[in-house]
Parts: C-alpha cells; structure tokens; sequence
C-alpha cells in the first residue's frame, strides 16, 4: 500500500514509514528518559555540589550545562569530581574559559572584571 502526498504525486511505503516512526519513537522515549533523569539528578544532588563548591550559576539546556562559580573558593577539577560521581553512567567533562571567554551553544561569553557580555555567534 502507497500513500500519495504533496503538489507532486510521490509515493511513500507504509511499512518503511511505519519502521521509521517506531525508530523515531524510541529514539524520542530514549532521549525524553535521559532528560528526566538529569531533571532527577539536578533535583536530588545539584543543591549540595551547588552549596559545596559556591556554584553562583547554573544553567543547562538538554546536556549541555554551564556554570558560573568563583575560582576563589573551588576548582573545575573538583566540581567535575563531584559531578561525576552522582551516577556511574554518566560522564561529565569540562570546557573552561580562554582569554576570558567560552563559548555556550551559539553564544560566546566574555567575561569583565565586573560583569559578562553575551555575543551571539553566527555559524554558517
């Protein structure tokens, strides 16, 4: 059976789009359980390494997390410690700032002595 579709007539296999509906399927239940879980885990252990380590900032967007913390009282190093012992199935590691800047998703942040400036990046 073909279904027709569009300005032009193409013809699509049911059985192909149903196979790729499934896998599209179980590929968004796999990643919507891999969300709550860090949604779980920044509710049950974020608040002591945020507390432990003087986390000023947290922000993530799906698994990409950025944090602002105060290199006075902590260390990368350790915060990654700590964050890579919460679950042993996952693996955090760390990109730090360079010539005062990082960058986060499409976004670089400079950093002043006194603020930080946000300048959107243009990726062609």
């Amino acid at each position: 059976m073909s279904i027709a579709f569009g300005w032009r007539i193409k013809s699509l296999n049911c059985r192909q789009t149903i196979a790729a509906a499934t896998e599209t399927t179980l590929k968004c239940a796999s990643v919507l359980r891999v969300l709550i879980f860090l949604q779980h885990m920044e509710q049950t252990h974020l608040a002591h390494v945020a507390t432990k380590h003087k986390i000023i900032e947290y922000f993530r967007y799906v698994d990409d997390i950025l944090l602002i913390y105060d290199s006075n009282h902590t260390d990368i190093q350790e915060i990654l410690t700590d964050f890579n012992t919460i679950h042993p199935n996952l693996k955090f590691t760390a990109e730090t700032e360079s010539d005062n800047r990082i960058n986060y998703l499409d976004i670089t942040i400079h950093r002043t002595p006194t603020d930080w400036k946000i300048q959107k990046t243009y990726l062609h």
